[in-house]
């Protein structure tokens, strides 16, 4: 029984920590975003292929997760964040299911729509809610600093925010890439967790 219920708040933790990397996109920068789990798919299986092909060890293969990630959402933010409003949100959405249908497409790859194997479980609840409690600091942190500041002046009125001198660009990708980073984090935690 206590199996279940650690293996439930290890799932609530993964989540949160994805969840977290949301927030900073919509809540603190007022950017809405569909295609978050198209990153945390990324994450999760960089890691799980980095693991097999490479043989490294998996908190190894997880910075690889993390960085595939965040290069993927770099490019896609170098191209989308300057739409507004909705051709941003249909942009995200399309990144998304462009990762969905690769996923499926290359099953000599990533296995197809039954997914990888033999990875290894290393993912614990110890493990991710340190994660969780150490992404919590760092945010808070970010969100007290001059940079989440900027964040959160350009998601009240972006124009106001450019008038004063902020690059509303170059925080929108900020925020962005920090979203996208802790989603491949989740993703490749969740590959870790379900083996």
């Amino acid at each position: 029984m206590i199996q279940y219920w650690l293996g439930i708040a290890t799932l609530t933790c993964i989540y949160l920590i994805a969840i977290l990397g949301v927030s900073i996109l919509v809540g603190f920068t007022g950017l809405f975003s569909l295609g978050h789990a198209g990153f945390m798919a990324i994450g999760g299986y960089i890691t799980a292929l980095v693991v097999k092909m490479f043989g490294l060890p998996f908190f190894v293969s997880l910075i690889f997760g993390i960085l595939a990630a965040m290069l993927v959402g770099g490019l896609i933010g170098k191209l989308t964040l300057n739409l507004k409003g909705d051709y941003f949100v249909i942009a995200t959405l399309a990144v998304g299911e462009c990762t969905k249908l690769v996923i499926e497409n290359l099953p000599e790859i990533t296995g197809g729509a039954r997914g990888l194997t033999d990875i290894p479980k290393v993912t614990t609840f110890p493990i991710v809610f340190g994660i969780l409690v150490f992404v919590t600091i760092l945010l808070v942190n970010f969100l007290h600093s001059k940079q989440g500041r900027n964040c959160i002046a350009i998601r009240e009125e972006e124009l106001a925010a450019q008038s004063v001198g902020i690059n509303a660009t170059g925080y929108k990708m900020r925020a962005f890439l920090i979203s996208c980073a802790l989603c491949g984090l989740a993703g490749g935690l969740l590959a870790g967790y379900m083996g």
